[in-house]
Protein backbone atom coordinates (compact mmCIF):
# COMPACT_ATOMS: atom_id res chain seq x y z
CA UNK A 1 0.00 0.00 0.00
CA UNK A 2 0.99 3.40 -0.62
CA UNK A 3 0.68 6.41 1.62
CA UNK A 4 -0.51 9.55 -0.17
CA UNK A 5 0.05 13.14 1.77
CA UNK A 6 -2.67 15.94 0.16
CA UNK A 7 -1.98 19.45 1.51
CA UNK A 8 -3.13 22.96 0.28
CA UNK A 9 0.52 23.82 0.07
CA UNK A 10 4.49 21.23 -0.62
CA UNK A 11 6.68 22.36 1.59
CA UNK A 12 10.61 21.81 1.15
CA UNK A 13 13.38 22.95 3.03
CA UNK A 14 15.45 26.02 1.94
CA UNK A 15 18.58 26.05 1.16
CA UNK A 16 20.48 26.43 4.02
CA UNK A 17 18.31 23.58 5.28
CA UNK A 18 15.45 25.04 7.61
CA UNK A 19 11.89 23.73 7.19
CA UNK A 20 8.90 26.15 7.38
CA UNK A 21 6.80 24.55 10.47
CA UNK A 22 6.66 21.68 12.21
CA UNK A 23 4.22 19.45 10.44
CA UNK A 24 5.93 20.74 7.41
CA UNK A 25 8.99 19.02 8.33
CA UNK A 26 7.11 16.02 9.79
CA UNK A 27 5.26 15.60 6.29
CA UNK A 28 8.52 15.97 4.44
CA UNK A 29 10.72 13.30 6.53
CA UNK A 30 7.57 11.22 6.59
CA UNK A 31 7.74 11.42 2.56
CA UNK A 32 11.34 10.92 2.22
CA UNK A 33 11.65 8.07 4.76
CA UNK A 34 8.45 5.86 4.15
CA UNK A 35 7.84 6.04 -0.05
CA UNK A 36 4.99 8.64 0.34
CA UNK A 37 3.79 10.60 -2.03
CA UNK A 38 3.17 14.38 -1.09
CA UNK A 39 0.66 16.51 -3.01
CA UNK A 40 -0.20 20.24 -3.13
CA UNK A 41 0.11 23.61 -4.54
CA UNK A 42 3.55 24.77 -5.41
CA UNK A 43 2.46 28.49 -3.68
CA UNK A 44 2.78 29.86 -7.38
CA UNK A 45 -0.08 30.42 -10.26
CA UNK A 46 -0.46 30.38 -13.49
CA UNK A 47 -3.00 31.64 -16.16
CA UNK A 48 -3.30 28.14 -18.01
CA UNK A 49 -6.88 26.18 -18.11
CA UNK A 50 -7.08 23.74 -14.93
CA UNK A 51 -7.08 20.87 -17.20
CA UNK A 52 -3.37 22.14 -18.29
CA UNK A 53 -1.85 23.56 -14.80
CA UNK A 54 2.02 22.88 -14.50
CA UNK A 55 3.02 20.05 -12.49
CA UNK A 56 6.45 18.95 -11.17
CA UNK A 57 7.34 16.05 -9.30
CA UNK A 58 10.80 15.67 -7.59
CA UNK A 59 12.24 12.47 -6.31
CA UNK A 60 13.22 12.99 -1.93
CA UNK A 61 14.54 9.56 -0.31
CA UNK A 62 12.27 7.05 -1.03
CA UNK A 63 9.30 9.37 -1.78
CA UNK A 64 8.16 12.12 -4.21
CA UNK A 65 6.58 15.67 -3.59
CA UNK A 66 4.33 16.65 -6.22
CA UNK A 67 3.42 20.47 -6.53
CA UNK A 68 0.66 22.02 -9.02
CA UNK A 69 0.60 25.53 -9.97
CA UNK A 70 -3.13 26.65 -9.01
CA UNK A 71 -5.15 28.60 -12.08
CA UNK A 72 -4.84 32.10 -10.74
CA UNK A 73 -8.39 32.43 -9.91
CA UNK A 74 -8.49 29.12 -7.66
CA UNK A 75 -5.56 30.52 -6.15
CA UNK A 76 -6.50 33.95 -5.39
CA UNK A 77 -10.34 32.61 -4.35
CA UNK A 78 -8.36 29.75 -1.95
CA UNK A 79 -6.26 32.19 -0.36
CA UNK A 80 -8.99 34.96 -0.03
CA UNK A 81 -10.89 32.28 1.94
CA UNK A 82 -13.79 32.01 -0.64
CA UNK A 83 -15.13 28.66 -2.16
CA UNK A 84 -13.80 28.05 -5.89
CA UNK A 85 -16.78 27.01 -8.05
CA UNK A 86 -17.24 23.22 -9.44
CA UNK A 87 -18.50 21.94 -12.11
CA UNK A 88 -22.36 20.34 -12.09
CA UNK A 89 -21.92 17.42 -10.52
CA UNK A 90 -18.86 17.48 -9.16
CA UNK A 91 -18.66 18.08 -5.24
CA UNK A 92 -16.26 19.81 -3.12
CA UNK A 93 -13.46 17.72 -1.80
CA UNK A 94 -13.05 16.95 1.55
CA UNK A 95 -11.60 19.15 4.20
CA UNK A 96 -8.95 17.05 5.63
CA UNK A 97 -7.70 19.16 9.26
Amino acid sequence: MRTVLVSNRVAEPTRGGAMPGGLAAALYVATAQNGATWIGSSGKYTKTPEANAPMTIKQVGAGQLVTVDLPANAYKNFYNRTVPEFPVGCPPAPRVL
